[in-house]
């Protein structure tokens, strides 16, 4: 194979067959939410060990919006019991991360509030409820590099943003919220990787019941 490349593919005449397939329809979609799940670690991976108000701003965004979309994600997964519960991929995957404490606790709290507040959703009540308790020695609108516009991050947007998901009571020090902070992004990213790995084998154990392969590049 080219650059080691690889492809999945399947035969036109099997490929038809499977055009108004329920289950292959469930699995475009779920492949549709692991590609933006993967698109938003991206910015993550590059901004390792880098430094400037460009990064900070791509570093957390990320975190939001991957957040938003593994919301919407585990939407997805739970519906897919209907065509994929006698799979023991399912059962070993979404059937048991579905389940977790700790994955209820996150979809009814931080995750609910990002992807409905301020990531999916732009409401102006954030800000202003945040604002009500929202205190700072100084306070800096916009930090940049340079003159060019993708350099310049909005900083207190987002900060008043983290202070209405993490301390809506003003009750908190700076090294408090770090530390929430901190917490919460672990256990965001412990969920996408259980969420990826659960995608992953199940996309698999389909793709080889419905017959496709590994071919050319």
């Amino acid at each position: 194979m080219k650059n080691d490349c690889w492809e999945i593919v399947l035969a036109e005449d099997k490929f038809n067959q499977l055009r108004n397939d329920k289950a292959f329809l469930a699995i475009l979609t779920l492949a549709r939410c692991v590609n933006a799940l993967r698109f938003c670690q991206t910015p993550l991976i590059e901004s390792e060990r880098k430094s400037t108000p460009a990064v900070s701003r791509q570093r957390l965004n990320s975190v939001l919006l991957a957040s938003s979309v593994l919301y919407e994600g585990l939407k997805v997964a739970d519906s897919l019991g209907r065509d994929f519960k006698s799979l023991v991929s399912f059962r070993e995957g979404f059937g048991k991360l579905l389940k977790k404490p700790e994955t209820k606790k996150l979809r009814s709290g931080i995750l609910w509030k990002m992807r409905n507040k301020f990531v999916f959703h732009f409401d102006q009540d954030v800000a202003a409820m945040a604002l009500t308790h929202f205190e700072l020695p100084s306070y800096k609108f916009a930090v940049g590099q340079g003159t060019a516009r993708g350099h310049v991050y909005y900083a207190l947007a987002d900060e008043i943003s983290l202070h209405y998901l993490l301390d809506p009571e003003g009750e908190k020090s700076n090294d408090q919220l770090e530390k929430i902070y901190i917490q919460f992004a672990q256990e965001i990213a412990d969920l996408m990787v259980e969420f990826d790995n659960a995608a992953e084998e199940l996309i698999a154990e389909t793709l080889l019941q419905q017959g496709w392969s590994l071919g050319d590049d």
